[in-house]
């Protein structure tokens, strides 16, 4: 399997070796047949997988206005009859787990270390999600949630001491704990699988005294603080590996409402959708559109969107709801275009994934561009516009971050190498190797999996030489390949590009995939020409090649 021009094969096998390509360095540029994965990564079946979290904090609140979390105990503690005098406080971290897991059991263990000595056999412990407060565990008092601000009052306690009794959800799960030391569980897989799906309602778990007793009973379990390790508090949490992070294909219904276009019934529906114009009509069709006259094999329809004049947008989007946050991904979709009307360097395909203006710096995967008798394809990456960063520290800004399909002119230009009215399936593998510097990998396929351009296709759009990075000939020959591999100071010091972690305004967190969008940007110089833009099978995977 053989990618990019024969003269540059000899020099990239090590970087293809890492994505999966095998050959040798004769001479071909043929389509490659195969696997639908052959470009990437192999797929592999998901099996559960078990994790150990130990607390990122523990502490117990006690009917005083004492700091409990230094000490190496963890308490539960009935005073007077009947009424509940601590309650353990804990929180966990869960960024250990791969985004877009199925969470199947998660198991909270204490180590019992001491008992009352009364003969009372038994003592009923509960574990409730901590909701309306965020404790900080540090200062966390019986009074206060952070040393300062109250636990929702309540009469619970000795003194109207609140302890947190107003501030925690129903019991996931009760023990009737003995008095035989040793590591004793609960369940709590319901308040970590809410976690997961919900990281800003993480205010930790409390775990509760029994409040049938009387005076005077206890169970005490081992903090964190615990000088023996191996009686240390932890979760234990199984887990299997879910690579499909988002999975839209406009299967609900047909036509340009709401619903259609948010394709409500899918797995991960979108969330936001924009035609700017509220569903008119344009040269007599919607401007976006659920159609079932159009759509690639296994699939039975498709969105439109209608090239157009002056609107500057129509798009659906999924709005900071696909968490990637700094890990491989692998975007795919199917696309087909009849526009030949349309303007040069129309993007379509965002991932949103820094600040704006001008977000599209980034990281486009769609940027079009037309001619009669076809169309090319530039993907853009690398946020050479914010000074803060890649000019300096990454050390320099060549090649540009456009990087054109390959052509046949002396200038690396986009030419008419794609067909219109033609499905293709375009996938995208980002590859992090730290928080802000990345490899994107692009394949484009025909709609029935056949391989035809990769990465030694995709062409720098600067050119001549510049900041001690020139090519081999008067106008430079860096592909994506070669960028890869070919490592130069000052120039290319990581082989990779920099991408902005600054989320855009209209975004809520800095995770690199913030979102994602699809549609056409409409720019002012488009021809209103009533033809249209197709998209179907959308597809985000965490860490496995997305393929068919």
């Amino acid at each position: 399997m053989r990618f990019g021009p024969p003269t540059m094969w000899c020099s990239v096998a090590a970087l293809l070796s890492v994505i999966g390509a095998v050959g040798s360095c004769e001479p071909d540029h043929s389509p490659i047949m195969g696997a639908p994965h052959a470009a990437g990564p192999t797929a592999v079946l998901r099996s559960p997988s078990t994790v150990t979290i130990n607390p990122t904090a523990d502490t117990y609140l006690n009917i005083d206005a004492m700091v409990h979390a230094p000490e190496e105990s963890l308490n539960v503690y009935t005073w007077p009859d009947d009424k509940i005098a601590n309650a353990i406080v804990m929180k966990f971290d869960l960024s250990t787990i791969p985004p877009g897991s199925a969470i199947s059991s998660a198991t909270l263990n204490l180590y019992l270390r001491k008992t009352d000595a009364t003969s009372d056999p038994t003592y009923t412990v509960a574990v409730h999600k901590v909701v309306n407060k965020n404790p900080v565990i540090a200062s966390a008092t019986g009074s206060t949630y952070d040393g300062v601000n109250s636990w929702t009052p309540n009469s619970c306690c000795y003194n109207n001491v609140p302890l947190a009794q107003a501030d925690i959800g129903p019991a996931v799960d009760t023990k009737s704990i003995d008095k035989t030391l040793g590591f004793k569980q609960w369940d709590v897989t319901a308040i970590v699988q809410d976690w997961f799906a919900h990281p800003s309602s993480n205010f930790g778990l409390l775990v509760n005294s029994d409040p049938t007793k009387v005076a005077d009973r206890f169970r005490q379990f081992s903090s964190s603080e615990n000088p023996e390790t191996s009686q240390r508090p932890y979760l234990t949490v199984v887990y299997t590996p879910n690579p499909v992070l988002f999975l839209s294909e406009w299967t609900t219904a047909l036509g340009a409402t709401d619903a259609a276009l948010r394709d409500v019934n899918s797995p991960t529906p979108w969330t936001l959708w924009n035609d700017n114009s509220g569903g008119s009509l344009l040269n007599g069709a919607h401007i976006m559109e659920v159609v079932d006259n159009a759509f690639p094999p296994g699939y039975t329809r498709s969105l439109r969107v209608q090239q157009r004049g002056s609107s500057p947008s129509a798009d659906v989007r999924k709005d900071t709801a696909i968490a990637t946050a700094n890990i491989d991904y692998y975007l795919r979709y199917y696309f087909m275009t009849n526009d030949t009307g349309g303007t040069y360097q129309d993007h379509g395909v965002e991932p949103w994934t820094g600040r704006s203006p001008p977000q599209y710096n980034d990281l486009t995967y769609l940027d079009k561009n037309e001619t009669a008798s076809g169309w090319g394809l530039r993907l853009t990456i690398g946020d050479y516009e914010d000074n803060t960063e890649p000019c300096f520290s990454h050390g320099g800004c060549y090649p540009f971050v456009n990087w054109n399909l390959r052509g046949g002119d002396a200038n690396n230009l986009p030419n008419p190498v794609l067909a219109y009215n033609t499905w293709y399936r375009l996938e995208y593998w980002v590859h992090f190797d730290s928080a802000s510097h990345v490899q994107v990998h692009p394949r484009i396929y025909s709609a029935n999996g056949v391989l035809l351009y990769a990465d030694g296709d995709f062409f720098q759009s600067g050119y001549g030489t510049q900041d001690g990075c020139s090519g081999t000939g008067p106008k430079g020959d860096w592909t994506l390949e070669l960028w890869y591999t070919r490592i130069v100071a000052g120039c290319n010091p990581r082989g990779d590009f920099y991408i902005d972690q600054t989320p855009a305004p209209d975004q809520h967190t800095a995770t690199t995939l913030q979102g994602l969008l699809m549609g056409n940007n409409g720019s002012l110089s488009s021809n209103s020409t009533g033809l249209f833009w197709y998209y179907a099978g959308v597809k985000i995977c965490a860490d496995t090649w997305c393929g068919l």
